[in-house]
C-alpha cells in the first residue's frame, strides 16, 4: 500500500511538472485584467481575410501608440500610477496581438511610436489625454470588429476592448 501511494504521488508530481514545462500553468498576467489569450499556432495566413489582416495592423498600431505615450509620461513624471500598470498591460495586449500575427504566419509590424511621443506638462493633463485615448481605442475595436470573421481574432479584440473600457478608462478617469 505504501509503495502504491508513493507511485501515485510521484506520478501526480510528474504530470504537474510536465504541464508546467509545456506551458499549461494557470497563472494570470494581472489580477485586474484577464490574461491574454493563448492563440493556436495551427492556423495559417490563407485562412485570414484581408479585412482581418488590416484590422490586426490597426489594433497593434494603436496599442503601440498607447504604450509609447504611457512610456513618455513615466519618463517625465516617474513611475506613477496608473501609468505603470497600464503601460505593462499595453505590452501584454501587444503580445496577444503578436501571437495572432504568428498564428496566421504574418509578421507583426515593428513599433513606430516608441520614443516618438511627448508627455504633456502635467500629470492631470496626461490622465485626461489617456481617457481620450482609451475611449478612442474602444471605438477603434468597435470599428474593426465589424469586418472580422475569425473567432480567435474576435475573442482577442473583444478582450482588449473590455480591458480598455473596464480597467484602463476608469483608472485614468480617477486621476484626471
Amino acid at each position: 500500500m505504501k509503495s502504491r501511494r508513493f507511485t501515485l504521488t510521484t506520478l501526480i508530481i510528474l504530470v504537474i511538472a510536465v504541464a508546467n514545462l509545456i506551458g499549461c500553468s494557470s497563472s494570470s498576467s494581472s489580477p485586474t485584467e484577464p490574461s491574454p489569450l493563448n492563440v493556436s499556432t495551427t492556423t495559417n495566413s490563407s485562412a485570414l481575410s484581408a479585412t482581418t489582416a488590416s484590422a490586426l495592423n490597426s489594433a497593434i498600431d494603436d496599442e503601440y501608440k498607447a504604450r509609447a505615450f504611457y512610456d513618455a509620461v513615466i519618463d517625465k513624471f516617474g513611475p506613477i500610477r496608473p501609468f505603470v500598470p497600464i503601460r505593462d498591460a499595453e505590452t501584454r495586449h501587444i503580445e496577444a496581438l503578436v501571437r495572432l500575427f504568428n498564428a496566421y504566419s504574418l509578421s507583426a509590424p515593428s513599433d513606430p511610436h516608441a520614443g516618438q511621443l511627448e508627455a504633456p506638462d502635467s500629470v492631470q493633463e496626461a490622465c485626461q489625454m489617456a481617457v481620450t485615448a482609451e475611449i478612442d481605442n474602444a471605438a477603434l475595436y468597435d470599428e474593426i470588429l465589424s469586418g472580422v470573421t475569425e473567432e480567435d481574432v474576435i475573442m482577442v479584440f473583444e478582450r482588449l476592448q473590455a480591458a480598455s473600457l473596464d480597467n484602463h478608462l476608469p483608472a485614468f478617469e480617477r486621476c484626471s
